[in-house]
């Protein structure tokens, strides 16, 4: 009997975040409304994390955590409290700290 299998270097296909899941849509030439080519996008009406498919899947990966940090600030309400520059600095930093939070 053959087993469904992940492919190594796919994403999944949702995520649950504080409850709340998130479908997780891979789409080539992600645009924001002014045309511009983005590499991921936070949905937070539509539950979802959008991520341009045409990336490597280590871009992809790396995409998908910094908007999971953005559903995160988000879903907590401290975005509320935060400017777009001081959100994208802590949204930054996490990001590139997530390998490391593994290794405690």
């Amino acid at each position: 009997m053959k087993k469904d299998v992940k492919p190594v270097n796919s994403l999944p296909k949702s995520i649950t975040i504080f409850g709340r899941s998130f479908r997780i849509v891979e789409k080539p030439h992600l645009k924001d409304e002014d045309g511009k080519e983005l590499c991921g996008l936070y949905d937070s009406i539509k539950r979802e994390i959008k991520i341009n498919s045409k990336d490597l899947y280590e871009v992809r990966l790396s995409t998908l955590r910094h908007e999971v940090v953005h559903a995160l600030l988000d879903l907590s309400g401290l975005n509320e409290i935060l400017s777009v520059e001081l959100e994208e600095a802590i949204v930054r930093c996490i990001e590139n700290g997530w390998d490391d939070l593994g290794k405690i």
